[in-house]
């Protein structure tokens, strides 16, 4: 018994050791956890998307062209945009107007190499977003003003990327609603004349 005293008292302390270095990792994982993963005030502050902000009346903006109409809202591109966001190239890049105010922004990449560049951008820009299931790529940053979305097929790798204003997006869904229950016929009961 005496000799292996000492073998006990040193496997007592290897567990105390892995037991404080176990509570050690728990709580710093409850820190990072706790801790802010996006700055969704940046996000907010920037309202818009590179030198436009939300809300700009279409008026405001020089070289746009229609590519669609739907409804009260239409979707222009710019000339003059640059393809390169960060190190992404940007497939497409399209501006949605709502009842002549800029409501949303749209961009989509082709292939990872492009998709992941733009994903870096924005989190270099705001935080790594909220991604609720660690297997597929969709990351979203809903700040009080601006959501942002980012979401890349599994299949080809391409992406795409919203950015809209939450108080015009709310507006239009809003607008759109009532028009659909005015559009609706409503319900009447007829009484037929007894015979």
């Amino acid at each position: 018994m005496i000799n292996r005293l000492p073998l006990l008292f040193a496997l007592l302390a290897a567990s105390l050791c892995s037991t404080a270095s176990f509570a050690q990792q728990i709580s710093e994982m409850e820190e990072t956890a706790a801790a802010p993963a996006v700055d969704l005030q940046k996000l907010d502050q920037t309202y818009g998307f590179q030198d436009l902000k939300f809300e700009t009346p279409v008026s405001a903006v020089k070289h746009l062209v229609l590519v669609e109409t739907t409804g009260q809202t239409k979707i222009y591109r710019r000339t003059t945009d640059s393809k390169a966001l960060g190190n992404a190239q940007v497939a497409t890049l399209l501006y949605f107007f709502y009842k002549g105010k800029l409501t949303s922004v749209r961009l989509t990449t082709k292939g990872y190499t492009n998709s992941r560049a733009l994903l870096d951008h924005f989190t270099e820009l705001y935080g790594t977003g909220f991604q609720a299931n660690e297997h597929t790529e969709k990351r979203s940053w809903t700040g009080k003003k601006v959501y942002l979305g980012y979401e890349e097929s599994p299949l080809t790798n391409d992406a795409t990327v919203y950015l809209w204003s939450t108080k015009l997006t709310n507006q239009r869904r809003a607008d759109e609603q009532k028009a659909a229950q005015t559009v609706t016929p409503s319900h009447r009961t007829i009484t037929l004349p007894r015979r």
